[in-house]
């Protein structure tokens, strides 16, 4: 999907060519949001039914973070203040998409919400230590790496380039 910004014509899109079928699904009160406006084609209406937040992470996954920052950015970023996001993988992927476009301090921020709601993720762990390693934090990163250790042991060899990395601009 392209689109002109300085075209001032709506875009002829429809919510579910965009997002995809199934996105919009009714769920229970408490991890539901609308619908973002931005999504929306000529003439179209916010649809009745709640966006299914879950969908979000899944259709960011497809996007891939590491491939489609922008694409991950412009999905997951409307909602990155609600209140009621409960969902780690949600921050871990809005995280990566940060830092694949090396917006190092929103990574973090992302991380660190998804973490707030469960301090032992290790994908969260693993990934916060980079961006802390790529903001030259190196002793939260150490922290992290060796929280991520701890928690995935048969994984281990995947800090260890970057705690040697760490410790190498330490020295």
């Amino acid at each position: 999907v392209t689109a002109d910004f300085d075209n001032k014509e709506p875009l002829d899109l429809s919510v579910m060519d965009f997002f995809g079928k199934g996105l919009f699904e009714e769920i229970s009160p408490g991890n539901s949001f609308q619908a973002p406006t931005w999504a929306l084609g000529v003439g179209e209406k916010i649809p009745d039914k709640d966006l299914k937040f879950g969908e979000l992470v899944k259709q960011a996954k497809k996007l891939n973070p590491y491939k489609n920052p922008d694409s991950v950015i412009i999905l997951l970023e409307p909602y990155k203040e609600k209140p009621l996001i409960d969902n780690q993988e949600y921050f871990n992927q809005l995280g990566l998409a940060y830092q694949n476009k090396k917006r190092t301090l929103e990574a973090i921020t992302m991380y660190q919400k998804g973490l707030a709601l469960n301090p032992n993720h290790p994908n969260l762990n693993f990934n916060l230590g980079v961006s802390y390693t790529f903001n030259s934090d190196y002793g939260d990163a150490m922290k992290q790496f060796k929280l991520y250790k701890k928690l995935k042991p048969n994984k281990s060899s995947r800090t260890e380039k970057w705690i040697t990395y760490i410790q190498d601009q330490v020295n």
